[in-house]
């Protein structure tokens, strides 16, 4: 559910799906016009119960371990999609912060790419959605 500004998802807070597609937009036109790179992370949530509690756990954490120049969205029931802005580098230091706290036991897994010159939105989560997900290890 979204909340009624539609700006944010309500049970998490993250971004909405539309909110995100639109920052993402954004995001792509301000890097061919100033330079510079980002990087999408998607995580998948595996839970078997009360998972509407640790959804809200995990946004908290995912919040916690971002910059505020970020942007974290809820795009599905159990998938995270975090904008990025920085170097590949950035991404992954930010994989390895969430290793940290979790192992295997709620992320399915995740995976990463980096936006590449002249790519649209659909391009580039085109390229995350056929980005195999790998699991995480501390």
């Amino acid at each position: 559910m979204i909340s009624h500004d539609g700006i944010k998802d309500s049970l998490t807070h993250c971004a909405s799906p539309p909110y995100f597609y639109e920052s993402l937009n954004r995001e792509i036109a301000l890097v061919a016009r100033n330079g510079g790179v980002f990087s999408l992370v998607r995580i998948v949530l595996q839970f078997s119960s009360d998972y509407e509690f640790k959804i809200m756990e995990f946004s908290h954490v995912l919040k916690n371990l971002t910059r505020d120049e970020d942007l974290i969205a809820r795009l599905g029931e159990l998938e995270f999609t975090i904008l990025l802005r920085g170097q590949e580098r950035e991404a992954a230091t930010f994989r390895k912060r969430i290793s940290l706290h979790y192992e295997n036991e709620i992320i399915k897994g995740i995976s990463q790419v980096t936006v590449l010159k002249g790519e649209s939105a659909l391009g580039i989560l085109s390229r995350l959605d056929l980005e195999a997900l790998t699991v995480m290890s501390r």
